[in-house]
């Protein structure tokens, strides 16, 4: 409601060094500079991307806990309707033994940030069944 750009911070024409702040910290800082190589920015660029950055920290997805999600004040969920059609089976696919447990660690991070959620559909998640599977071990 109102005027979204009321109370918006105006951008400083030369921004200030960097400084941590809430959970923008030099080791995110360091990553970031890592993914936007040099050249892609001028420095003084650079300097206003973490700037930005740090002062809409709260803005971003630091932990898997806020991965893929929308506040539910903002957005309400959003039911799919579904319409009868004939089942079909798949043949069920090998996760290499080399990486399940890597697989089944990412599977698990997902499942606990809510972004996966378990189902009893007919066509439920190959991921569940490995972790039903890994449960019952």
């Amino acid at each position: 409601m109102g005027d979204p750009l009321q109370g918006i911070p105006k951008l400083p024409e030369h921004p200030p060094e960097f400084e941590p702040r809430g959970c923008y910290t030099l080791e995110r800082k360091e990553k970031l500079d890592i993914v936007h190589e040099v050249g892609f920015l001028w420095p003084e660029e650079r300097k206003l991307m973490h700037w930005l950055v740090r002062e809409q920290n709260k803005a971003f997805a630091w932990d898997d806990t806020k991965r893929g999600k929308f506040k539910e004040e903002y957005f309400l969920p959003v039911e799919i309707s579904m319409v009868a059609y004939i089942l079909w089976m798949e043949k069920p696919f090998r996760i290499f033994p080399a990486i399940y447990e890597e697989v089944c660690k990412m599977i698990k991070k997902k499942i606990d940030a809510g972004v996966y959620e378990p189902s009893n559909l007919s066509y439920q998640s190959r991921w569940f069944y490995i972790i039903k599977r890994m449960a019952r071990a």
